[in-house]
């Protein structure tokens, strides 16, 4: 269906629905009903009085109303049909607005015409039972009828029809609940999605930035040293802060273009930049000591950055907090079901290791939420004077909510 003529259907609304369609309805019922009184031949010979028509318009009428307001329709209805038993006149087939009144007053209408409409089918299905029984053998001159098998069989048609209505009703109002509660759903996933999405960002935001300041702090502190001792800054270490300070930026509007365009797999690091990290901590002055094990695998996308990110975070915190005898230690062992990194970083003799007191553990938490989205773990200890960060990332994972 093509745009214009969706716009045209909204502009025109069918004349088989709302309103509209109650309207033709009842029309239809009250000609398809003279249709059968007139040409019905001698079963509907007793019909054909002046008076059928008042009754059968006051009837249909009810019809036009019914979902509009089917309380007043309710009232037609059955006001139609008193004045038919008032009159003497047998049952005809405009009688079926009574059931179509019945069966609206249940699927449109409140608890109160609800109400309504049962009481009324109850007591309408005595009066038709009793009518049909005496009333009408009786004006006939004929033999009464049963009259509590009449009852039964006129209550149990009008409980029908109003059963139904229920039925359409409770059906309707599931309908309704399912949808609310799939889009109540679908806007809780909507605002998880961009709840982690923000955390991802941070955490990004963190690892690059925080782990290039300290390499720039760590190398301008270098080059102070170089100064006062010299008389003369370091090129070599200037030029290194340079350097890290164009990566850092790199990374961050690689960060921000992400954030934009909804790609996360826009400039994302690896571990095959690895090497990259360790070059720029060593040309800070940090002599980091790289060894691996094990046959090396490709990863998935999200365990490739998870890993990166881990490592690059716990050896930002071993330039800050480290001091002791010799530098940091990282290694990479490829077992069989995941990849184990593992950072050593000697701690100066009395100090904290990263993250105590708990509210400075950013870095920390971050290395544990990428681990987890993964499907791995991250566990740190201290062990011998050195603070240890040892993440397992599993190769085969789905990502985790």
């Amino acid at each position: 269906m093509s745009q214009r003529a969706a716009v045209g259907e909204q502009a025109h609304p069918s004349l088989l629905s709302g309103p509209r369609a109650d309207l033709w309805l009842a029309a239809a019922v009250l000609l398809a009903s003279a249709a059968l009184v007139l040409w019905g031949g001698e079963s509907t010979a007793s019909l054909r009085s002046v008076w059928w028509l008042p009754v059968a318009v006051l009837q249909c009428a009810a019809v036009a109303v019914r979902r509009l307001l089917p309380a007043v329709a309710l009232l037609i209805a059955w006001a139609g049909a008193l004045l038919q038993v008032a009159l003497v006149q047998e049952v005809g087939p405009q009688d079926v607005a009574i059931l179509i009144v019945l069966y609206s007053a249940a699927a449109h209408g409140g608890r109160v015409t609800r109400a309504l409409g049962l009481v009324s089918a109850l007591a309408g299905g005595v009066l038709a039972g009793w009518f049909l029984a005496v009333a009408v053998p009786r004006a006939a001159g004929t033999q009464p009828g049963s009259v509590p098998f009449l009852i039964g069989l006129c209550t149990a048609i009008l409980l029908l029809a109003w059963g139904a209505g229920l039925l359409r009703a409770v059906t309707r109002q599931a309908m309704a609940d399912r949808l609310a509660a799939g889009a109540a759903a679908e806007r809780a996933r909507q605002a998880i999605a961009v709840e982690e999405e923000r955390a991802r960002i941070a955490r990004d935001m963190h690892d690059v930035v925080a782990h290039s300041l300290t390499v720039m702090i760590a190398q301008a502190e270098g080059a102070r040293l170089v100064a006062e001792t010299r008389g003369g800054a370091s090129p070599e270490a200037l030029s290194a802060i340079a350097d890290t300070g164009r990566s850092a930026l790199t990374e961050v509007r690689g960060v921000l273009a992400d954030l934009r365009s909804g790609d996360r797999d826009s400039a994302q690091p690896s571990l095959a930049r690895l090497e990259a990290l360790v070059a720029r901590l060593r040309a800070s002055g940090v002599a980091v000591a790289v060894s691996s094990s094990g046959e090396e695998r490709p990863l998935p996308a999200a365990v490739d950055v998870a890993g990166f990110r881990i490592v690059q975070e716990a050896l930002t915190n071993a330039v800050r907090h480290g001091g002791g005898s010799g530098g940091p230690t990282l290694h990479l062992e490829w077992a069989d079901g995941a990849l184990l990194l593992t950072v050593r970083n000697a701690l100066v003799p009395g100090g904290e290791p990263p993250g105590h007191p708990p509210a400075r553990g950013h870095g920390l938490i971050g290395m544990r939420e990428r681990a987890h989205v993964v499907g791995g773990t991250v566990v740190t200890a201290v062990e011998d004077g050195a603070f240890v960060v040892t993440a397992v990332l599993p190769y085969e994972t789905g990502e985790r909510a």
